[in-house]
C-alpha cells in the first residue's frame, strides 16, 4: 500500500516539476514562502478530502469511494495526457510582475498545482492507512519536485548550454503522470 501511495504522490506531483521549470525559464523566482504554501494547500486539502471521506464511510460504503476515486484518477489522467498533446501553456501567477511569487501570489499557485492532488485523495477514502502517508507524501514530492524544477533550469544556464525544451519536458512529464495516473486508478478497481 505504502508504494502505490508514494507512486500517486508522485505521479500527481509531476506539475509542480514543469512549474518550477516554466517559471525558471521565464525568470520569474518562486519564493519560500510560496514553496511553504504550495506544502501547506497539497497537506491540508488531501488531509481535509481523506478525513472527510473517512467520516463519511460511516454512511456511504467506501468501495463507492474507491470506485469514484479510481475514476477521478483515470479522469486526471487522461486530463494529463490531453494536456501533453495540446501543449498548453502554463499559467502566469505572478500577478504584478515582479518576477518573484510572493506568499499571496504562491497561494493561489498552490491552490492549482493542489487541485489534481485534492482529486487523488478520493481513491483512498475508507483506507485508514491512507490518512497520514499519503498527504505527506504528496505535499514533500511538490515541493521537492518545484525545487528540482528550479535547480535544473537555474544548473543548465549557469552551464550556459543550449536551453531545455520546456515543450519537450512538459510534453514528457504529463505523458508520464498521465499514464501512471490511468494505471493507479485501474489498480484501485481491484484493490
Amino acid at each position: 500500500m505504502t508504494v502505490l501511495l508514494f507512486f500517486t504522490a508522485a505521479a500527481i506531483s509531476f506539475d509542480a516539476f514543469f512549474i518550477g521549470m516554466a517559471y525558471t525559464m521565464r525568470g520569474i523566482h518562486i519564493t519560500k514562502r510560496a514553496k511553504a504554501a504550495v506544502f501547506f494547500v497539497t497537506y491540508m486539502g488531501m488531509l481535509a478530502v481523506i478525513a472527510a471521506g473517512n467520516l463519511a464511510v460511516q454512511f456511504i460504503p467506501a468501495h463507492v469511494f474507491t470506485i469514484l476515486g479510481g475514476c477521478m484518477l483515470v479522469g486526471i489522467g487522461i486530463s494529463f495526457l490531453r494536456r501533453s498533446f495540446l501543449k498548453t501553456e502554463a499559467k502566469d501567477y505572478d500577478f504584478d510582475h515582479s518576477k518573484d511569487i510572493d506568499w499571496k501570489e504562491g497561494f493561489t499557485l498552490a491552490l492549482a498545482v493542489a487541485f489534481d492532488a485534492i482529486g487523488a485523495a478520493f481513491a483512498f477514502i475508507g483506507q485508514k492507512e491512507a490518512i497520514i502517508p499519503l498527504p505527506i507524501f504528496a505535499a514533500v514530492l511538490h515541493v521537492l519536485f518545484l525545487s528540482v524544477g528550479i535547480w535544473l533550469c537555474n544548473w543548465q544556464k549557469k552551464r550556459q548550454k543550449k536551453q531545455l525544451g520546456e515543450a519537450n519536458m512538459k510534453h514528457v512529464s504529463e505523458l508520464l503522470a498521465g499514464c501512471l495516473l490511468c494505471v493507479i486508478g485501474m489498480v484501485r478497481f481491484f484493490l
